[in-house]
C-alpha cells in the first residue's frame, strides 16, 4: 500500500496500467463512448476487483470526497461520468457530471489529430453557467476533490481540466483513472531542459512556467519534437510564425486566455500551409535539378560519341 500513497500523494492514482490496448478494443468501451451508459457500467464491473474497493475505502475513509468527471469533447463518452457514480456510491461520497455543467469550447477530438500536432490543440473549457464555480465550492465545501477519466496516456486532456479548475479555485488533490500511466506529471529536470533547449534556439518564453502547465508528454513533445526538430530545420518565415504559436499557446495554458484560440488555430492553418508550399517548391526544385542533371547526361554522352 506504500505505492499507492505515494502516488495519491503526488496527485495522480492509476489502479491498472497493463491491457490498455485491450480496453481500447473491448466491445463494452467502444459502445460506451458512443453514449451506451449500461455498457460504461458493464465495463466498469468488468475490470473492478475487491482489492480496487479496498483501496478506494481506505483513500476517502478519513478523507470526505467530492468526484468530478472529466468532461468529453463529443459529450457521448458515458465512461468517466458512469465511473464517478460508481466511485461515490461505492464509497458513500458526492459526485459531478461535468458534462452538464462545463462546455468543451475544443471542437476536435484528439483521436482524430495526428500525435505531433496536438499539442497546438489545447482541450478548453467553460462553464455553461456565470454563477457556477461559486455553487460548486459551496457544494465541496472542505471535500478533497478527485477527477475521474477513463484512460490516461499524454495525460494532456485531464491537466487541462485540472487547471482549468484550479484557475478558477478549485483545488485537485487526484485524478482516478480506468487505465493509463500514472506518471503524467512532467519532472523539474524535463522542464529545465526545456528552457535550456529553447534558449538555444533563441526562444525567449519563458518555457519553465509553461512547462509546469503542461503534462510529462508535452513537455517532451515540445522539446524534441516541436523545438529541437521543427523549429531547428524550418525556414526564418515559419520559425516567426512559431513563435507566435508558442506565444499563443502559452496565454491560452498559462493566462487561461480562451479568446487567443481562434488566433492560434490561425496560426497553424498558416503554418499548414506555408510547408505545404515549401514542399511543392522543393519537390519542383528537386524535378529541375533532376531534368538538368539528366539533361547534362545526355549532352556529355552525345559530346563523348562525337569525339
Amino acid at each position: 500500500m506504500a505505492q499507492e500513497k505515494e502516488y495519491f500523494q503526488e496527485g495522480f492514482t492509476i489502479y491498472d496500467k497493463k491491457h490498455t490496448d485491450e480496453l481500447l478494443v473491448d466491445p463494452l468501451f467502444l459502445k460506451a463512448k458512443k453514449g451506451d451508459r449500461q455498457a460504461a457500467f458493464d465495463l466498469i464491473h468488468k475490470i473492478w476487483t475487491p482489492e480496487k474497493t479496498e483501496q478506494v475505502r481506505l483513500m476517502t475513509k478519513d478523507h470526505p470526497t467530492f468526484f468530478i468527471s472529466v468532461p468529453g469533447t463529443s459529450r457521448q463518452n458515458q465512461i468517466p461520468p458512469v465511473y464517478a457514480e460508481f466511485l461515490a456510491e461505492l464509497t458513500d461520497q458526492s459526485f459531478l457530471v461535468s458534462d452538464e455543467y462545463i462546455a468543451s469550447l475544443h471542437s476536435t477530438m484528439m483521436k482524430s489529430v495526428k500525435n505531433g500536432d496536438r499539442l497546438m490543440r489545447p482541450r478548453m473549457y467553460e462553464p455553461l453557467r456565470k454563477d457556477f464555480f461559486k455553487r460548486l465550492k459551496e457544494a465541496i465545501g472542505d471535500k478533497q476533490v478527485v477527477l475521474v477519466e477513463d484512460i490516461l496516456t499524454t495525460g494532456a486532456s485531464v491537466n487541462c481540466f485540472r487547471r482549468f479548475l484550479e484557475k478558477n479555485g478549485i483545488a485537485v488533490k487526484c485524478v482516478f483513472g480506468l487505465k493509463g500511466d500514472s506518471n503524467i506529471a512532467p519532472s523539474l529536470s524535463e522542464i529545465k531542459k526545456l528552457q535550456k533547449i529553447a534558449q538555444r534556439e533563441g526562444i525567449t518564453i519563458d518555457m519553465e512556467k509553461l512547462g509546469k502547465e503542461l503534462s510529462k508528454s508535452e513537455v517532451i513533445s515540445l522539446t524534441y519534437q516541436y523545438i529541437a526538430e521543427r523549429y531547428k530545420q524550418s525556414s526564418d518565415k515559419i520559425k516567426t510564425l512559431m513563435n507566435k504559436q508558442l506565444l499563443c499557446l502559452y496565454d491560452i495554458r498559462v493566462n487561461q486566455n480562451l479568446q487567443t484560440a481562434l488566433k492560434l488555430d490561425m496560426i497553424c492553418s498558416i503554418i499548414q500551409k506555408e510547408n505545404e508550399q515549401e514542399e511543392k517548391n522543393g519537390k519542383t526544385t528537386d524535378e529541375k535539378n533532376s531534368s538538368n542533371l539528366l539533361l547534362f547526361t545526355q549532352l556529355k554522352k552525345k559530346s563523348f560519341r562525337t569525339n
